[in-house]
């Protein structure tokens, strides 16, 4: 038998004979070969079709999550595409506005361009907050400016001013209640305020005369005219034409008679008719717009508002008169008169003052000759009072220096515990 080739004898199960099938080794080698080459390769394959796979899916997911990014930054985008359109629309709005209070200023004669200033806040520190803050500031100073009567009725200069002067007719010293302008006849003459007309017709020794009611208990007079352009009930704006002048009544020729009325009370129109001093003006609080928030036990004038709610004030104020406080001082305070901390007010120094009404937070010693704790307010320094009273509702953390030998029994309710030590004067 060949060696070198291998038999397989075939014999069928009914004995009719064998058969034999005769291979060569070399092609079983060269057949078992092929075999064990294609799984080779065919591992080799998977295995690099399984490393193609991963790296496909990575990639797939790494794109997947590019490009969720890149609409998660294209949504902030048009986010901030959109706020940034809305704060460019706000500014318009309150350059408008701003425009709006310049020809304000220009109906009522006040030849004064608004200055412009502060704290440079770029584009990028902008927010709607802020907008709504300086927008809301805005809007309730330009009603204050509309409501007020500051400025001029008549182009035409004073010829007679407020307070004590000769009578042109009795030649007697006598008080006069207003400002004469010196007018030709029939000269233009506008309101200095919007309001509603009050009387439209003959009044007293004034002859022709509009008064006008405003806001915030103010009423102006137009006496001595030619012509009556309103009626009353009507309503006027700021710059409206409404009368012309003339020389009615007890008058010695053709001028313009003019008062302001505050609160009943006739005042000097002259504080009135500049920017400056009408500025001042709009700084003060009267007293009934007042008394609601802050205690009528002290109120007897104006209240000079230094800081306002939301306001920081860093070093010390000294008052000549009534003070309110609404905004946030790092300092001491000394006023020389009643001394109103806000609900919203914040005081970190020393405070002095003759009259003192706490609605918001004191952190510092007191010095005053009556001091009153309001409900929810709060005083965590001493205090050197003859009086004292904390309501239902006020807060003391603190020793209390009084100058009689007992406390004076005013407190109507104490909300937290403190100390009290005598001092015979």
């Amino acid at each position: 038998m060949d060696k070198n080739r291998l038999t397989i004898l075939l014999v069928s199960s009914g004995g009719s004979g064998t058969k034999s099938l005769s291979v060569d080794y070399k092609y079983i080698k060269i057949t078992v070969g092929i075999v064990i080459g294609f799984i080779l390769l065919s591992c080799i394959s998977f295995a690099f079709s399984f490393n193609f796979y991963n790296k496909a899916s990575a990639y797939a997911g790494e794109k997947k999550e590019a490009l969720n990014l890149l609409v998660n930054q294209a949504n902030l985008l048009n986010v901030m595409s959109s706020d940034k359109m809305v704060l460019q629309s706000r500014l318009v709005e309150i350059e408008e506005k701003l425009l709006d209070m310049q020809d304000l200023l220009d109906k009522k004669g006040i030849n004064k361009e608004l200055s412009i200033g502060g704290e440079y806040i770029p584009d990028d520190k902008l927010s709607l907050s802020y907008m709504d803050f300086m927008e809301k500031d805005i809007d309730d100073l330009f009603q204050i400016m509309k409501s007020t009567p500051f400025g001029k009725p008549i182009k035409a200069s004073v010829n007679s001013g407020f307070g004590h002067r000769k009578d042109p007719f009795t030649k007697k010293y006598a008080f006069h209640s207003g400002l004469d302008f010196d007018a030709t006849m029939r000269q233009p003459v506008v309101a200095t305020a919007d309001g509603v007309v009050d009387h439209s017709g003959w009044y007293k020794s004034y002859g022709k005369t509009i008064i006008i009611k405003h806001n915030n208990g103010y009423e102006t007079l137009y006496g001595h005219l030619n012509s009556l352009k309103v009626k009353k009930g009507q309503k006027v704006t700021t710059g409206e034409l409404i009368v012309s002048a003339g020389s009615t009544g007890r008058s010695t020729g053709p001028h313009l008679h003019y008062e302001i009325i505050r609160n009943g009370k006739k005042v000097n129109p002259r504080e009135y008719l500049t920017f400056k001093q009408s500025m001042g003006i709009l700084s003060k609080r009267d007293d009934s717009n007042s008394i609601s928030q802050t205690g009528k036990d002290f109120m007897k004038g104006d209240i000079i508002t230094l800081i306002g709610e939301g306001c920081l004030f860093e070093g010390n104020i000294t008052s000549p008169a009534s003070t309110r406080l609404d905004g946030t001082i790092k300092g001491n305070i000394d006023s020389k008169g009643t001394l109103i901390v806000g609900q919203s007010g914040v005081i970190s120094g020393e405070v002095k003052a003759i009259e003192i009404s706490v609605h918001g937070r004191v952190e510092g010693n007191i010095e005053s000759e009556k001091l009153i704790i309001k409900k929810g307010g709060v005083v965590s320094g001493d205090v050197h009072s003859k009086s004292f009273i904390i309501e239902d509702g006020g807060i003391y953390n603190g020793k209390c220096l009084m100058e009689s030998s007992s406390f004076n029994g005013e407190a109507s309710a104490v909300s937290s515990t403190y100390e009290i030590e005598s001092q015979n004067s």
